[in-house]
């Protein structure tokens, strides 16, 4: 419905073949400034006010086809700089003509969809421009107001845009609707081969807009699936991609834990020995608290997969009194940005999360990301590894596997062009960077009555308050 096309499911390694080769060269010979992207004065002066003095190379590549008013396939790693890649053509287009209804931004999660809107809200203000946000665990009655009294830029994800269209009368809405002349899939494999609800809810949307060939529509994405690739192949847009997947500045490591509820335990280990916070327990697990020697690593990101575990080993860094905070789709939105933004200022040194997080957050200073059980594919690899070493950092991502994850981790390796080490000794910082070989009967003995039964307290916790519970009810 949304190519025009029908393409062969076993063809995908084809495609990706032919979509390297129809990859075009920027329109200016070597851009290397905002200046030579065409990019206006004023908004030049706005990006030099909040040092982005240079432009990245998905922007420079990408930035004057868009400008030329095509549809356009923006495919680059994270920290790629691809939000300013679409946010500033479409600024440009409202400075010189400002108009309401002019760009509706589509994004898969609230996070994301809100980073967007903060980082619109910073280079518009000076501008006089603003955006209305349209996610869900905000006010709908206040959502639909903002519909009606107008906006320069929505920005929105598709259950709680589908709502508020749904709460008007259509042919009201289709008058409004009816004049965007953007539209910006941000994260754009996730509708296109996501869930179902997805793909019908962006079906259900783009009814109300302008026909393709009357809009300008961009599409971007971290990964390019095969399912993403047969879709695009032959289509209209304009495939612009950058030859790096990932971030060039990562280790990758990997511990098989000898089962998988002693996984909390080796994540203490870890925690203790790589990034310097000495951990210190007292019998009763009642004054227990951490202390920093030589610390590595300032921020760290853990990933699980599920909301109950998130819980969970949240509850559990914080009964070691380590500053943690979580995230994951059953707490409320207020919550969820409040989380964030105490990890984004080093409030909270940990944020254990769950695929929530994995898209597009930019969240500077990550240098630790560890994954608990891996990620099921290597789009959801790809993207959590792309939260770590954001810029010039560099970054380190540990991934405690069961036996039976090997294989997928070989298979991410290959597919990536990585290497994943096997991790059989450490370098402890709190013993002044000695180098010592991870022993599991030592870890067991040392760790895990301690850790097992600070899970205990926890689970009963959380049974009091309901916690597990309100998960359940979820589904989660």
């Amino acid at each position: 419905q949304w190519f025009n096309q029908d393409t062969d499911m076993e063809v995908a390694p084809q495609i990706q073949a032919h979509i390297s080769e129809k990859l075009e060269e920027p329109m200016h010979p070597d851009p290397q400034t905002f200046d030579d992207l065409k990019i206006s004065n004023p908004l030049v002066q706005c990006l030099r006010a909040h040092k982005i003095l240079k432009p990245t190379e998905i922007q420079r590549l990408a930035i004057p086809h868009i400008l030329q008013k095509k549809d356009c396939a923006v495919i680059a790693p994270t920290c790629a700089g691809k939000t300013l890649t679409f946010l500033l053509p479409i600024l440009q287009d409202l400075q010189q003509s400002p108009e309401h209804y002019h760009t509706l931004i589509l994004a898969p999660t609230r996070e994301l969809a809100y980073q967007i809107n903060e980082q619109f809200s910073i280079l518009c203000a000076v501008f006089n421009l603003f955006s209305s946000l349209f996610i869900g665990g905000q006010d709908i009655l206040q959502q639909n107001g903002l519909l009606e009294d107008g906006f320069y830029v929505m920005i929105a994800t598709p259950g709680r845009l589908v709502q508020v269209l749904q709460s008007r009368p259509r042919e009201q809405i289709m008058q409004r609707m009816q004049k965007i002349k953007f539209l910006v899939l941000d994260e754009a494999d996730q509708f296109l081969t996501g869930s179902q609800q997805f793909n019908d809810d962006v079906s259900f949307i783009l009814d109300f807009l302008p026909k393709a060939e009357n809009r300008q529509t961009l599409l971007t994405t971290a990964s390019l699936s095969n399912e993403m690739a047969e879709m695009l192949h032959g289509s209209r847009f304009q495939l612009i991609k950058t030859e790096k997947q990932l971030p060039v500045n990562l280790k990758y490591k990997f511990y098989v834990v000898p089962q998988d509820f002693y996984m909390s335990t080796y994540l203490i280990y870890f925690i203790e020995k790589i990034t310097g916070f000495q951990i210190i327990y007292d019998s009763d697990l009642q004054e227990n608290t951490s202390k920093i020697k030589n610390p590595s690593f300032q921020q760290c990101l853990i990933f699980v997969n599920s909301p109950h575990q998130c819980e969970l080993i949240n509850r559990v860094l914080l009964k070691f009194q380590l500053k943690s905070t979580c995230i994951h789709s059953i707490l409320k939105m207020e919550q969820r940005i409040q989380n964030i933004n105490s990890f984004k200022t080093r409030q909270s040194q940990f944020l254990v999360a769950t695929d929530v997080a994995a898209r597009g957050l930019d969240i500077p200073g990550v240098e630790l990301v560890i994954q608990l059980n891996t990620s099921g594919t290597v789009e959801e690899f790809m993207h959590r590894v792309g939260r770590c070493a954001r810029g010039a950092d560099e970054g380190l991502i540990i991934n405690l596997i069961q036996v039976g994850d090997a294989l997928r981790l070989r298979t991410f390796e290959q597919k990536l062009g990585i290497q994943i080490k096997n991790i059989t000794e450490i370098e402890d910082f709190v013993q002044n960077g000695k180098i010592q070989k991870i022993n599991d009967e030592f870890v067991v003995r040392n760790y895990f009555a301690k850790v097992i039964r600070a899970e205990k307290e926890i689970k009963v916790e959380m049974l009091d308050q309901n916690v597990g519970l309100k998960l359940q009810r979820k589904g989660k």
